[in-house]
C-alpha cells in the first residue's frame, strides 16, 4: 500500500473521530481493510508522537515522513525536502501525487502544529 492511502486513511480516522466527538453519526461505508488501518495509525501516531515545538523544529518529522513516501515508491523528484537555510530546523516536506491527467488537479496541504503536551498521569 502507498503512503497517500494511508495518509487518506489517516484523514478519515481524523474525520471520523472529530464526527464523533461532535455527536453526529459517522456514515455507514464501507472501512478499509484492517493491514490499512494498522498503517494509518502507526503513521499518526509517529506524527502524533513527534516532538515540533519552536525550540525543536519540524525537519526531523519532515525528513521521516518523506523517508514513508520514498519507501512507498514516490520518485524523489515528487518528494522534495526544503528548509529555510537560515532557519534549517524548519523543514517542510512537497510531495507530488502526479495523477493520470483525466480529471482536474487536486491540492492537498497539511500543517502540523508543535506543541508540548502533559505526559499522560499513571
Amino acid at each position: 500500500m502507498n503512503v497517500l492511502r494511508a495518509c487518506l486513511i489517516v484523514s478519515a480516522l481524523a474525520t471520523v473521530t472529530l464526527t464523533l466527538n461532535a455527536g453526529a453519526a459517522p456514515s455507514q461505508g464501507p472501512l478499509p481493510p484492517e493491514v490499512d488501518k494498522e498503517l494509518a495509525r502507526s503513521l499518526l501516531a509517529e506524527m502524533v508522537e513527534s516532538r515540533t515545538t519552536h525550540d525543536v523544529g519540524s525537519t526531523e518529522l519532515a525528513q521521516g515522513i518523506q523517508s514513508h513516501f520514498l519507501h512507498a515508491g514516490f520518485a524523489a523528484e515528487d518528494v522534495v525536502f526544503i528548509a529555510p537555510p537560515d532557519h534549517p530546523t524548519k523543514g517542510n516536506l512537497v510531495v507530488r501525487y502526479r495523477g493520470k491527467g483525466r480529471g482536474k488537479p487536486l491540492l492537498l496541504l497539511g500543517h502540523r502544529a508543535g506543541g508540548d503536551a502533559d505526559p499522560p498521569s499513571a
